[in-house]
Formats: C-alpha cells, structure tokens, sequence
C-alpha cells in the first residue's frame, strides 16, 4: 500500500507540474528537504559567463530572482520592477512622485539593468497628461451647469486608451527616455434632461505622440487627427441646425517640468496641418498650465499601497479664433491612487471653465460654466 501511494503521489505531481509551475515544485522540494539544493543550483549559475551576460542586459537582478514579482509591494524595500529586469532597494526612487524622475535610470544599478530598450512597456507614461485640460486623455463623468451654448445642465463624458509600442533608455542628449505610443478618445455630451437625453455632440481623436523625459523635464511630440459629429436626436430636435464637418489633423510640441513634488507647469504650441473646408479654423495654437498637489493635507497608507492628496490646476488655451479673451479652466479637488504601480488617480474634481466651448461645431462660440467630474486616469 505505502508503495502505490508513492507511485500515485508521484503522478500527482508530474500532473500539476504543468498547472502550478515552478512554485510547485519549490514546494515539493521545500517538503522533501531539498530546497537548499536549489538555491545552491541557483547560486552557482551566478558564476556562470551566460547568465553574468543575461544580468548586465537588464533581465533579472540576481538578488531578485524568484523572489520578487511586480505586484508584490510587499517585496518593495528588497527589490524594484525594472523595465527589463528588477532593480535593487536602492532604485526606489521609481515609485516616490510619479515625476519623470521616478521612471529616469539615473542610478548606476538603473543604468546596468535598463540599457537598451523595451517593446510594449507596461510603465506609466513617461508624459502625463494635464489635469486641468478640458480635452484631458482619461476615463470621465460629469454634470455641467449653466453652459451659454447647451441646455443648463448637461453630462459630459469621455473615454480613453493608449497603446504604448516602444520604450528606448539612455537617449541622446541628456540619457533620458523616448516612447512610441498610440492613443485613442472619445468625448461626448449628453442633454439628460431632454427626451431620451440625447446625444448633443461627439468628438473622436486619434494620435501618434512621442515622448521624451529626463530628470524632471519631459516633452512630447504629437501628431492627432479630430472629428466630431452632431447626435441624431440632436439633428432631428433642430431642423435648422446647419451642420458642419469640423475635422482637423494638427501637431503640437509640449514642454513640461516638475518644479517640484508638489508643483509641475507646462506650455506647447501646435499647428493645424488640414481642416475640412465646411468649417477652417485658424493655424496657430498655444496652451500653458500649472498643477499643485499638496501631500501635507493627503494620507499615505504605505501598508495598504494607497495615498491621496488635494490638487489644484489651471489650463491655458489661445487661438485666433478666439476674438474676446483666452480660454481658462479651473480644477480644484482630490486625487488618490496606489503609492506603486501604474500610478493611475481616481480625481473627484469642481471645475471652472470661462472662454470658448471644446465640444466640435461649437468651438467658436464663448461659453462659461461650472461643472462636477468624476475621472480615472493619468
């Protein structure tokens, strides 16, 4: 009997081998005292010229291997997520402010273990978006009130993704970082309080930015196509509407830095390519902002990975377009989110806008208005 239960066991084993990986079979070993074994097996391959060669190209740190994962925060004081590997406790800096800094190799365990580059890198951006940007790249929710050119109360809502491609370290001329990516969004307004609450106006972008950060400095480069598009019921509600085809594909260059933790302001020019005849705009644009968090008056719960703090941001736009005054929003609210990770925020936010509508066929009308968001992202 005792030997059919060792053949049966055995089977077992070599069954789930496949299911539960090499932790399983660590735990075999642990149980059969030969865990010791291992790590000695281990041990020895740090000696060994392939794997030296394998470390210095950022893959795995030796003091980090088979003991730290990217979602064990726990793990967070022994060892650091690299881009291509893990990095030591003394890299920590990655995980602090969520500044460019944080995601810089500026270190010398960063720089052996992170040269060279990363497709498909799962980082947080390495240019964020603005907080206080009425055409913000994020996942949002709001009630708007008292806008001069829609029904009194509307519901602004707005989704978004990004498709990072490709991540390259140590970048001429300041060693920085340069990202690829792709990104999609929607903005669309809704009139709840109409029939069926219809759809007023839709905005559709896609672009093509290209980032590059160092220390505390970051720019982006970017190329973006826009549509909008009237709603149905919208058409049908108004007859009269003369509707227009306003498309447009524009580039823009952004600069922004991080004074400090707490304060980061920013500026960017861009130039409208093409515009559809139906409805042309004028070239030229600018836009400048500043953000102020303030950490004093947050929490920071280190053991549960969640902080959260006040944000206050302002958001600048010029266009000739505009014949009366500059375009400003203003946000004032809470922001919170994990310590580490993919360093998105949960933003409950009371916003100000005073200047010209952002919504499509209605860009050119001056507007003012005061709303509640609700938004998820960068």
């Amino acid at each position: 009997m005792m030997h059919i239960t060792k053949v049966l066991s055995s089977i077992l084993l070599i069954t789930a081998l496949p299911l539960f990986g090499q932790d399983a079979y660590l735990g075999e070993a642990q149980a059969d005292g030969s865990l010791s074994a291992t790590r000695e097996a281990d041990h020895s391959n740090e000696n060994d010229p392939k794997s030296n060669h394998r470390r210095k190209k950022g893959r795995v740190n030796p003091k980090c291997e088979k003991k730290c994962n990217p979602q064990d925060f726990h793990l967070a004081t022994e060892c650091q997520c690299c881009y291509q590997g893990y990095l030591e406790g003394k890299c920590h800096r990655r995980c602090s402010s969520g500044r460019p800094s944080d995601y810089h190799p500026e270190s010398q365990c960063a720089f052996d273990h992170c040269r060279g580059g990363i497709w498909l890198p799962e980082d947080p951006p390495i240019f964020r978006p603005f907080a206080a940007d009425p055409r913000q790249l994020t996942y949002s929710v709001g009630r708007r009130y008292n806008d001069a050119v829609f029904p009194k109360t509307t519901v602004p809502v707005s989704f978004w993704d990004t498709f990072p491609i490709y991540r390259r370290f140590n970048v001429w001329p300041w060693g920085g970082m340069l990202q690829m990516e792709l990104d999609g969004a929607l903005w669309a307004i809704f009139a709840p309080d109409s029939f069926s609450a219809p759809l007023i106006n839709a905005d559709y972008y896609v672009g093509l930015p290209i980032t590059y950060a160092w220390c505390n400095w970051s720019i982006r480069f970017r190329f973006f196509h826009i549509s909008s598009h009237i709603g149905d019921e919208y058409l049908l509600l108004h007859p009269d509407f003369d509707r227009r085809n306003p498309s447009s594909e524009t580039i823009d260059l952004f600069i922004s830095h991080d004074l400090t933790d707490e304060i980061r302001y920013y500026g960017g020019l861009g130039w409208v390519v093409n515009c559809d005849e139906s409805f042309p705009v004028k070239r030229f644009l600018a836009e400048a902002g500043v953000e102020l968090r303030i950490p004093i008056l947050g929490f920071c719960d280190r053991h549960h990975n969640i902080c959260g703090r006040p944000i206050y941001a302002m958001h600048f736009r010029y266009k000739p377009d505009f014949s009366k005054h500059i375009d400003a929003t203003y946000i004032l609210g809470y922001e919170f989110g994990k310590c580490c990770g993919s360093r998105k925020r949960w933003r409950t936010v009371f916003e100000y806008h005073d200047g010209y509508s952002v919504e499509g066929q209605f860009s050119k009308e001056p507007t003012n208005y005061f709303s509640f968001r609700l938004s998820y992202g960068y």
